[in-house]
C-alpha cells in the first residue's frame, strides 16, 4: 500500500472507493461454478440472467454462498481472474492514484473475515496494485458505502448507490447483471462506464 510518506502520494482532496469484487477481480467467475459442482462454467454469465445479486443466494442460500467465498478468497485466491485486462486495471489506476487518495472498500460476507481479508491483499500484490492503493477497507454487508465519506464510488452493485449525497459521483462499471433491463435505476443518479471512463472521470474531478 502507498504511505503518507510516499513523495508521489496524491492531494487528499479527492478521495474514491473503488470496489473489489466485480470491479478489480472477477471473483465469481470462480466461486459460482464451485456453486453449481460442475465444469460447465458459471451459468449466470448469460446474458438473459435475471440480477445475480439475488440469484445466488434464491440458488445456493447465503450460508453455502459464504463457505464457497471463503475458501475460494482464503486458499484460492492466486487463481482469481482481473476483471478485464491486468495491463488496464493497472494503468487507470494508477491514474487515479496520480490524483487522488485511493482505498479499495470491499463488503465482507464472510464469517471467517481475517482469512478472507488477508487473501485479497495477497492477490493485490500478485497483481501489482497495491502499490497504487492507500487502503484495503472491510466493511459488513449492512453498511452504506455512500455514507463512509468518499467523493467518488466506483462499484458494480447498484444496490450499494442508492442513498448517495449530492456531492458524491456514482461509477456503475458496467455488467449485463446490472444494466436497466435487469435492475431499476434511475440513470441520472449515476454513470455507467468502464475502469477506464471511471479514472478519466476521477482525473477530470481532481483538477
Amino acid at each position: 500500500m502507498r504511505t503518507l510518506h510516499d513523495e508521489n502520494q496524491a492531494s487528499p482532496h479527492l478521495h474514491v472507493a473503488v470496489d473489489f469484487d466485480g470491479v478489480l477481480a472477477w471473483t465469481m467467475e470462480s466461486v459460482v461454478p464451485k456453486l453449481q459442482d460442475d465444469d460447465t462454467g458459471p451459468e449466470w454469465f448469460d446474458e438473459s440472467q435475471i440480477d445475480y445479486y439475488e440469484w445466488v443466494i434464491d440458488e445456493f442460500g447465503a450460508e453455502e454462498f459464504r463457505e464457497v467465498y471463503d475458501q475460494t478468497m482464503s486458499e484460492e485466491w492466486r487463481y482469481i481472474k482481473p476483471w478485464g485486462y491486468e495491463y488496464s486495471t493497472r494503468r487507470n489506476l494508477q491514474q487515479m492514484a496520480n490524483v487522488a487518495t485511493v482505498d479499495v472498500v470491499t463488503k465482507q460476507p464472510s464469517a471467517n473475515h481475517d482469512a478472507v481479508i488477508d487473501g485479497k491483499n495477497k492477490w493485490l500484490v500478485e497483481q501489482g496494485l497495491d502499490t497504487l492503493i492507500d487502503r484495503l477497507i472491510s466493511v459488513d454487508m449492512d453498511v452504506d458505502k455512500s455514507r463512509l465519506g468518499y467523493d467518488v464510488l466506483i462499484n458494480d452493485c447498484p444496490y450499494y448507490l442508492q442513498d448517495t449525497l449530492d456531492y458524491q459521483t456514482l461509477i456503475l462499471i458496467d455488467h449485463h447483471y446490472n444494466r436497466p433491463a435487469v435492475v431499476d435505476l434511475d440513470p441520472t443518479e449515476y454513470i455507467r462506464g468502464t475502469m477506464n471512463t471511471a479514472a478519466n472521470i476521477v482525473y477530470m474531478e481532481a483538477q
